[in-house]
């Protein structure tokens, strides 16, 4: 009798240990599943969130560049020559406004292509940003026209500037074209002067370099040192 008492004990004991086995590899399955299924979430999680970040670095660079030439493009030069000249208020620091103009760049589009022209473009955007400081803001402000905002620099360096471009631009060969040449207007920012009126100096300079002939750097009278 008291055998049969120790074997449905051991038995009944043997089944519990077994149930609760199974419940503890049904528990750690489920865990591990709800842990894979977590990382897998997070993962997803973080991709997306890289998507997001890329999009909005992508859209805030297309915002402020010209998809062309990929250069800084009108609306973020205008922000930033106001936080410079915001800046300025507080320093003796001379700037400079330099317009640019390819020399009969209409011709260029109708004797050879609209391609072409975008590719003379953008090289010369390129030179523009070789010769140029880091402080320096090059933009395009629109079809063949360039602006450079010469930080700390007075109307000789601006000047000198200009003279290193055209150098540039005389020893570079340009796709699908000869030879392109530029005219330059600058006007150094005077006293309590509006931006947008050292702009109108600079580029009364641009067409007065175009009617001197093309391929020629002049300076705003009331800058002119």
């Amino acid at each position: 009798m008291l055998d049969d008492i120790n074997t449905t004990t051991i038995w009944l004991v043997a089944n519990l240990l077994v149930v609760l086995f199974s419940l503890a590899m049904i528990r750690y399955y489920f865990v591990r599943h709800y842990k894979y299924l977590l990382s897998n979430q997070e993962k997803e999680i973080e991709k997306l969130n890289q998507k997001l970040e890329n999009s909005s670095v992508e859209l805030e660079y297309l915002s402020n560049h010209d998809p062309l030439t990929k250069l800084y493009n009108r609306n973020y030069f205008n922000q930033q020559i106001e936080n410079d000249l915001r800046a300025k208020k507080n320093k003796d620091a001379s700037i400079c406004l330099v317009v640019i103009d390819v020399d009969h760049f209409k011709e260029i589009n109708e004797a050879y292509n609209h391609a072409t022209g975008d590719s003379v473009l953008a090289e010369l955007s390129q030179l523009l940003s070789n010769c140029t400081r880091e402080k320096d803001i090059v933009a395009r402000w629109g079809g063949e026209e360039f602006v450079i905002w010469c930080n700390q620099s007075a109307i000789g360096e601006a000047k000198k500037l200009c003279q290193r471009i055209t150098s540039a631009i005389q020893n570079f060969h340009f796709s699908g074209v000869d030879k392109i040449t530029c005219c330059f207007g600058i006007a150094q920012l005077l006293g309590n002067e509006h931006m947008l009126q050292c702009f109108e100096r600079a580029n009364e300079a641009l067409y007065s370099a175009k009617q001197k002939g093309r391929n020629q750097i002049c300076v705003s009278e009331p800058s002119l040192v």
